[in-house]
């Protein structure tokens, strides 16, 4: 099993959740310093093998899976959930400038889709792909949750969701007839990313009247990665409280 973007607020407790059912998991970062901390935090609750691995280098990928062929780690499940905040910077509308745009959908979209392939070409024997989205990449951020409108909500974010989604559908048909499941989980607003107002202002408007727990992150993703969900392929699981119902 390997966990990409793994030291981030999801990524950490998606590692957690899973090493503690007893998957067998590498927690993948930028900075190998942070995968081995959260490694030996984590160590009391399973298995974590830590890995450096820089999505946007091909030379840092390649040793990466160089490195977990050698230590006959098997990469039979994928959750892609390395993400980036540096891109997300806008203008007084909101909208990303081109160079933002494109590095976001380059970690966003291209970069889970070369991970793998790599995979794929390197004989790891993947069999089940969960992406992590975002309720962003089925509708439009509310304007009422902000206080300046959507000038803070960067537009980048959500067209890479949507895009990302649509990956998760093209290959799940291209990737069938290998065997391998492709899905994804659109999650809604988490608690402890927002300041108090913006908390405060979702709760109001989520039918669920709350915004997400980090302990409800594990168990869709697990549902997807599972044997018990064999027949699911293709499909963008949401789990946003009813945020996009509404």
């Amino acid at each position: 099993m390997l966990v990409t973007g793994a030291t981030g607020l999801l990524g950490k407790e998606i590692c957690r959740y899973l090493s503690k059912k007893n998957w067998i998991v590498a927690a993948s970062s930028q900075s190998f310093t942070k995968a081995f901390e959260m490694s030996e935090e984590l160590k009391d609750e399973g298995i974590i093998y830590p890995l450096e691995m820089d999505l946007l280098s091909d030379q840092s990928l390649k040793e990466a899976l160089d490195k977990l062929k050698s230590s006959d780690l098997k990469v039979t499940h994928l959750v892609n959930c390395a993400r980036s905040t540096a891109t997300l910077t806008v203008d007084s509308l909101g909208i990303s400038d081109e160079a933002n745009l494109l590095e976001e959908m380059k970690l966003a979209v291209f970069s889970p889709y070369r991970l793998i392939n790599l995979l794929i070409s390197r004989s790891f024997e993947l069999q089940s792909i969960v992406n992590l989205s975002s309720q962003y990449g089925i509708v439009v951020p509310n304007p009422n949750l902000y206080s300046d409108g959507l000038n803070s909500s960067a537009i980048s974010y959500g067209l890479s969701k949507a895009a990302l989604n649509h990956l998760t559908r093209e290959l799940a048909v291209r990737l069938a007839n290998r065997k391998i499941r492709v899905n994804a989980v659109a999650f809604g607003g988490f608690q402890g990313r927002a300041n108090t107002e913006l908390e405060k202002k979702y709760s109001e408007l989520a039918p669920s009247g709350r915004m997400l727990q980090l302990n409800e992150v594990g168990g869709p993703v697990e549902f997807l990665l599972d044997e018990c969900s064999s027949s699911v392929n293709g499909h963008v699981l949401i789990a946003d409280g009813g945020w996009t119902v509404v």
